[in-house]
């Protein structure tokens, strides 16, 4: 089922430059959250966001038959963004899921500046607050995957993890073998309908990855090399948190570990330092609630298979 129609605000459209109407949501935020350097350092006083606003428009997804694979007829204009609901962290925490598949609808960068300025209040050793991130859109966005598409078809020798991400494919132990393989099945058998030996389909839908699944914002999270491994501890922290903030606008994420694979070509496209870890990658968007793979929904095990109570005894 394809978006609804994008009827335009034709009076914001004749608003001069850096006019704001009365009401206008990023006026009511504008006294209490506190802007995004992609460095995440701040102090405790909060800092109106920036003026200017900047659409990040979706774009046309690049690669062979991209979305037939999506299964969804492809939007011909932008598709205005649903309403934000006020959750709860609980809330938050059981509605986040890894969308894999996202509407075009644009996300506003000042919206994108406001959710990283919340993340960086995330906890770090020492207040280190080791993460940067690089937040792709527009040609950007499209430049990046084409270049991660070429890689991954063979076509240049941009393959490298900064770091050793998982085991190899055999080298799983139980639970994490079973969990992973049911993980699996429930995705390309139970929801795409994909055979286990249909090599061909599997890799259409993993190639998905490399355009940060249509999403209009893609984030790629690294951390200092410096602190060690805290810094990897810092950086999950501060994923986290934007992960949540980002439910409390109605937006959804997936976090990417497959452009990792790629180190090389992200380095190429992105002002990256040698001394920083390229973490992951991060999706970011608006659900495309008519599209399958947002009926996928994983398990989680019972608090009693993983912790453990120690209470003094009565004496």
């Amino acid at each position: 089922m394809a978006p609804a129609r994008y009827e335009p605000d034709r009076t914001a459209a004749r608003r001069p430059p850096g006019h704001r109407a009365p009401g206008d949501k990023d006026d009511e935020r504008a006294g209490r959250d506190g802007p995004a350097g992609s460095q995440g350092r701040h102090d405790e006083h909060t800092v109106s966001p920036t003026r200017r606003r900047r659409r990040l428009r979706h774009p046309p997804v690049h690669g062979p038959c991209m979305e037939t694979i999506m299964n969804r007829t492809p939007a011909t204009a932008p598709t205005p963004a649903p309403a934000a609901t006020p959750v709860t962290v609980e809330d938050a925490l059981r509605s986040r899921r890894s969308v894999r598949a996202f509407l075009p609808t644009p996300v506003p960068r000042s919206t994108v500046e406001r959710l990283l300025a919340l993340a960086a209040r995330s906890a770090s050793n020492s207040n280190c607050q080791p993460w940067q991130v690089h937040v792709v859109s527009g040609a950007a966005k499209r430049s990046l995957t084409a270049a991660l598409l070429r890689s991954h078809a063979g076509d240049d020798a941009g393959r490298g993890r900064d770091y050793a991400y998982q085991p190899e494919r055999d080298g799983w132990h139980e639970p994490f073998r079973s969990r992973r393989r049911r993980f699996g099945e429930s995705l390309y058998r139970d929801t795409l309908g994909i055979r286990a030996d249909d090599t061909d389909a599997r890799l259409d839908h993993h190639r998905r990855n490399y355009d940060f699944f249509g999403a209009p914002v893609g984030i790629v999270l690294t951390t200092s090399r410096h602190p060690l491994q805290s810094a990897l501890v810092d950086a999950g922290l501060f994923l986290q948190a934007l992960m949540l903030a980002a439910r409390g606008d109605g937006l959804d994420t997936c976090p990417q570990a497959s452009v990792i694979d790629f180190s090389p070509v992200l380095r190429r496209h992105l002002p990256i330092p040698d001394d920083q870890l390229i973490v992951c990658g991060v999706a970011l968007g608006y659900a495309d609630p008519a599209h399958r793979l947002n009926r996928l929904r994983t398990p989680r095990e019972p608090v009693v298979s993983f912790a453990t109570f120690h209470e003094d005894e009565a004496g």
